[in-house]
């Protein structure tokens, strides 16, 4: 009787079951099987969950007594639908269960958990596929799979193409950068110039809040711009920094962020579409991090490296050259339309600038450091809590960064005043931008490359247009990227970026008619194979350390310092903050597979100017073999710091001696090159 009145009942489902009909098919908001990788596993090590996949259908294998989480924001009208099944082979029956959580203060609640009734529709195929309705709140939910069993043994449950789903017109696809178009002044026949300071902190420019008068000629020119108050990079360190500005691709697609590997052959730089377009090119660089070394100057006719000076002795490159050879060129390229990448090293260590700046900020300190140029060497014993610093030092070390960016910003005044005064920023757009910033002791680290915290990874981003050009913002608020740079230029030139291959966002409906930028998730990572990567959403800012398997959460408008860790106390937002960095890590996986980077091999003068500005020689691989010099620290008073400093110099070009000659062509670059050896190693082609 039972068994009649079930099948009776089964029957009378029927159209429940099988005939509900949606006048609009669902967006997938996030599909579980595709980012099961991502999804937080709860159970023993040797019994995580298999993603199997056969035309049409995703199936999650899970044993029982194991359960797999996922993160979603939530609104009305989102579901969770899937399909369960079992394995023939199994013994027993698997009990699937679907849990929820809405706040961190609140347990998990069962919103579906298999009964004998459902479980007897599924086998009779009235009931194939299930929907689970969300709860209708605006906040972040977690949502468990999770499959027990009828007796203690271990059975296999399996899970058919599980979804999140909503209506499209609630339906957010998050992790797509938006791309907006609009119309804008014409600028197929400017010019464009790119200024890169290297290392350069947004909160040390005056027209970013600074009250000291650091930047007196940058912030001068910033008055008639448009400021990207809230500019960060994709790395904090100049390689891959410069390798997403010149791509539009995060460092993990582009490849150029381990040492010995540049841009693969099949990677576009948006400087060979310019050239392609008719722009006269340039790069004048000071730093090899950003260098022909690493494919960088691919599309430039002419390449000044001016590090290559000397071959008998580390050459350290002053702003002062960097302006001269830029404006020498532009002077010859007068009358053409030209595309100029000008990178200075300062204000990156070492903080040596020449008199007046040199002091300017830091006279009045008589501590055991004064007079010492090896700053860079100060940094490392720091960091590595073989030298603590009292405030008066560390205030004194943040003098010497201001005093060489204050160096730097009378070059870039220089330039600019030449630029005005030809005419020039009549018919150009400039860009005064950072590659990175540069701790100075906040979270007891100085200098960069290690962590990617706000003073590390906010940079400045300053647009200058002809005066003639309409301005309907004079900053932005938005968080926007170095990705974002390569397709605003070609935005603006009147070029498009082929289909696919740039990550970026063109800015030119914010800067030219006041449009809002959609919000969009920032990604951040460190230097090395064992990273920390940052996410940055929502006014929340996540930190994932994957060689401590460490998590840090700050939220930004109580805690802009990033001083209170409240991971714990915020697990939901953690939570849903790693699986959007899992994702989006999973997705530049695959994206890199087309693009491989290529291994390439420093020159001679190449490795004595990467040993001289404290990096590693790229021939060696990622890690440095050489050890931090033996210094006693006990008595700072007593520290003889130029003799250490040189003396670890010495060291490293021993280790690194005798390394190959890297090849003239880059691959990827149809651009003829023809090397004419000149005093700065200037390169027409």
């Amino acid at each position: 009787m039972r068994k009649i009145i079930s099948l009776v009942l089964a029957l009378g489902l029927l159209s429940t079951c099988r005939g509900t009909h949606r006048a609009e098919s669902p967006m997938i908001v996030l599909d579980l099987g595709k980012t099961l990788p991502a999804a937080e596993f709860d159970g023993p090590a040797d019994a995580r969950p298999e993603l199997r996949e056969s035309p049409g259908q995703l199936r999650i294998r899970q044993k029982s007594q194991t359960s797999v989480s996922y993160y979603l924001k939530a609104d009305a009208g989102t579901l969770l639908a899937f399909g369960v099944g079992e394995e023939e082979s199994s013994r027993g029956v698997p009990i699937y269960s679907v849990l929820v959580k809405s706040s961190d203060e609140m347990s998990p609640q069962v919103l579906y958990q298999e009964g004998w009734f459902s479980r007897f529709l599924r086998k009779i195929h009235l009931r194939d596929r299930i929907e689970v309705t969300l709860p209708n709140i605006s906040g972040l939910l977690r949502v468990t799979l999770k499959v027990d069993s009828d007796d203690k043994g271990t059975i296999m449950g399996v899970w058919l193409n599980p979804r999140i789903e909503k209506s499209p017109q609630q339906a957010e696809i998050p992790l797509n950068r938006h791309r907006a178009e609009s119309n804008h002044p014409s600028f197929q026949d400017a010019n464009f110039i790119v200024v890169v300071l290297d290392a350069s902190r947004a909160d040390r420019f005056g027209c970013y809040g600074y009250r000291k008068d650091v930047t007196p000629n940058i912030d001068r020119y910033a008055a008639d711009g448009i400021i990207c108050r809230n500019a960060m990079c994709e790395a904090v360190f100049t390689q891959a920094s410069v390798g997403s500005l010149f791509t539009s691709q995060y460092p993990d697609r582009h490849g150029s962020y381990r040492r010995g590997f540049g841009l693969g052959p099949k990677t576009t730089t948006f400087t060979q579409l310019l050239h392609a377009g008719g722009w006269e090119t340039a790069m004048i660089t000071a730093a090899p991090n950003a260098s022909s070394l690493y494919g960088y100057d691919r599309g430039f006719g002419t390449l000044e490296e001016l590090y290559r000076y000397n071959t008998n002795r580390v050459r350290i490159v002053d702003a002062h050259e960097n302006v001269d050879s830029a404006i020498e060129w532009i002077r010859t390229h007068s009358g053409k339309k030209y595309f100029l990448y000008c990178h200075i090293r300062e204000p990156h260590t070492p903080h040596t600038p020449p008199v007046p700046y040199y002091g300017k900020f830091s006279s009045n300190y008589s501590g055991p450091f004064k007079n010492i140029d090896a700053t860079d060497n100060i940094f490392e014993l720091s960091n590595s809590g073989r030298l603590t610093l009292p405030l008066q030092d560390r205030a004194y070390i943040s003098d010497r960064y201001d005093e060489n960016l204050a160096y730097a910003d009378s070059q870039v005044g220089r330039f600019m005043d030449f630029l005005r005064s030809t005419g020039s920023l009549d018919h150009t757009v400039v860009l005064i931008m950072g590659d990175h910033g540069e701790g100075m002791g906040e979270h007891s680290f100085f200098g960069h490359n290690e962590y990617a915290y706000k003073e590390i990874a906010h940079m400045p981003m300053i647009w200058l247009f002809p005066s003639s050009v309409p301005q309907k913002r004079k900053s932005i608020d938005e968080t926007v990227g170095i990705l974002d740079v390569a397709p605003t230029i070609l935005a603006l030139a009147g070029l498009t970026p082929p289909a696919g291959e740039m990550q970026g966002r063109n800015l030119v409906p914010v800067l030219m008619s006041g449009a809002t930028l959609p919000a969009s998730p920032h990604f951040v990572r460190t230097v090395g194979d064992d990273p920390i990567y940052g996410v940055l959403q929502d006014d929340y800012q996540y930190f994932y350390s994957t060689r401590k398997t460490r998590r840090e959460l700050y939220h930004l408008p109580d805690d802009p310092q990033e001083q209170r860790n409240i991971s714990e106390e915020q697990s939901l937002r953690a939570g849903y903050l790693h699986q959007t960095y899992q994702i989006w890590l999973q997705e530049q996986v695959r994206l890199a597979i087309n693009t491989p980077s290529a291994q390439v091999t420093a020159t001679p003068e190449e490795v004595k100017a990467l040993i001289g500005l404290g990096y590693v020689n790229p021939n060696q691989g990622t890690k440095s073999t050489v050890p931090p010099a033996n210094i006693a620290v006990e008595e700072p008073q007593k520290i003889e710091f130029e003799k250490a400093h040189t003396q670890k110099k010495q060291e490293k070009l021993q280790k690194n001696k005798k390394p190959v000659a890297g090849s003239d062509s880059e691959p990827g670059d149809s651009t003829q090159r023809v090397r004419r050896h000149r005093p700065r190693w200037k390169v027409d082609r």
